[in-house]
């Protein structure tokens, strides 16, 4: 088997830079009638380059493999077709419903909470994963009604729709922009209902949902 190489420079790779020994692929699911049956397992090894020292994972499936799974994924959960939409009139786009919790806080939930104020009548927008499961997970409810939003706004997109009029409102965090703007931190305080100064004055803080119901986590 050849020596894996450098995604980047191509140079060969030689050094572990941690291994996890194996893993299933990442949200790949199994469905009930394949539940008891082995899931194929994949190195978590990761290598840096000792040329452009880019840390990565070593490439063992093409991209038309992935593209098989995810083709299949779909059309194994396709929507049925109570929950297909062909057009609305108008609608807030507030992102895609992610699985993972830290994803749908990190890339969507300051978007939803300026999206709801934006206007109380236009119904906030998602689109759902290729699932039949008409209910999005738990967590997602839970920002739902964090942000005090009715959930009869909230419109559930499984298929592609016709909007007349789709609004965007911009993500707050921008990861090489700098930080929030102030009017997006006083809706933050607005929200939380905080309208006092801060104690203190913190250049990096850290948050953790080790509060929220059902959660896990024991410790921030």
């Amino acid at each position: 088997m050849a020596a894996p190489r450098c995604r980047l420079c191509a140079t060969v790779l030689r050094d572990t830079f941690v291994d996890l020994g194996t893993t299933p692929l990442c949200e790949h699911y199994v469905s009930a009638e394949h539940y008891h049956e082995p899931e194929p397992v994949y190195p978590l090894r990761s290598y840096v380059c000792a040329s452009c020292h880019l840390v990565q994972l070593e490439a063992l499936l093409s991209p038309r493999d992935l593209e098989r799974g995810i083709v299949r994924l779909a059309l194994l959960h396709a929507p049925l077709p109570a929950q297909q939409l062909e057009r609305v009139e108008a609608g807030m786009w507030c992102g895609a419903i992610s699985l993972h919790f830290g994803h749908m806080i990190a890339d969507f939930a300051m978007r939803i909470a300026a999206s709801n104020r934006f206007d109380r009548e236009i119904p906030l927008v998602f689109s759902v994963p290729p699932f039949r499961d008409p209910e999005p997970p738990s967590h997602f409810w839970q920002i739902i009604d964090h942000f005090g939003i009715e959930r009869q706004r909230v419109l559930l997109v499984r298929t592609p729709t016709r909007f007349g009029q789709l609004y965007v409102v911009p993500q707050a965090e921008r990861p090489f922009g700098g930080g929030p703007s102030r009017r997006h931190l006083n809706l933050m305080d607005a929200i939380s209902g905080y309208g006092k100064a801060a104690d203190l004055d913190l250049d990096c803080v850290f948050t953790s949902r080790a509060q929220l119901p059902g959660s896990t986590s024991k410790r921030g």
